[in-house]
């Protein structure tokens, strides 16, 4: 721990500590600042609050980078899913596996979205409705975490997707979503945050995207994943070296 001087020269403590929860979760690198105690409290009087940066669990868990692009901003106006993919990282490492669909969605894209992603009504025509690849979606996000930019985006329209075909809810699908735009806001405050932005901050190479793509932007997007949360690895690698030598 380390002291910091506050206003009026008062002084904050900040600590860094590994606290485990009861379900086993290892929340490392927890960097707080606490506030002066009132005068005539006493050390141990006022429980902190511990806002966890990544799980133990979370770092051995399966994970899927995600992505899509769509003819439209709202669902609810009839818009639909045209392409969708997620790469694969286990134990904080690509895999190499990957899913990637184009969707014939049975309509025009938005010129505003089709500027974006460049994928016109002729060359979707040839590529299977939703229903036809759901399945192969289900499978693929099953039991592992999500990490999407900007997620509520996404799920409205993945939910939307499901929705119709009486299937259940997105989320219920996988362990968790992690929106890795929330994170990326917390981590620079007052920053862009946008993948871009990202991509420029961490040194990560986005010189051939001059379209979205869902493949190509949930690739980029692991990448920056792994860049944001690499300041964690050692800290979890070491606990978990410790837990196998005394398991």
């Amino acid at each position: 721990s380390a002291n910091r001087m506050g206003p009026g020269g008062r002084a904050y403590f900040w600590y860094a500590a590994y606290v485990i929860c009861g379900a086993g979760c290892l929340y490392a690198d927890c960097r707080h600042a606490a506030p002066p105690r009132p005068r005539g409290e006493k050390i141990g009087q006022r429980t902190p609050t511990i806002t966890p940066c990544l799980s133990f669990t979370d770092f051995f868990m399966r994970q899927i980078v995600l992505d899509t692009e769509t003819t439209g901003l709202d669902p609810d106006e009839g818009h639909r899913i045209i392409e969708v993919a997620g790469v694969e990282v286990q134990n904080r490492q690509l895999t190499g596996r990957h899913l990637h669909l184009y969707v014939n969605p049975d309509r025009d894209s938005d010129p505003d979205a089709l500027a974006i992603h460049g994928l016109t009504t002729e060359f979707l025509s040839q590529y299977p409705r939703f229903e036809e690849v759901a399945d192969q979606l289900v499978e693929f996000v099953k039991g592992a975490e999500i990490i999407i930019h900007n997620a509520p985006f996404d799920l409205r329209f993945l939910n939307a997707e499901l929705g119709r075909l009486g299937l259940p809810a997105f989320e219920s699908l996988c362990a968790k979503v992690t929106d890795s735009l929330l994170y990326a806001r917390e981590l620079h405050p007052g920053k862009r945050n946008s993948l871009d932005a990202l991509c420029e901050r961490y040194g990560i190479s986005n010189a051939h995207r001059t379209l979205h793509g869902a493949l190509l932007d949930s690739e980029l997007l692991a990448d920056v994943w792994l860049a944001m949360t690499r300041g964690q690895d050692s800290l979890l690698m070491d606990f978990a070296d410790d837990v196998t030598q005394t398991a």
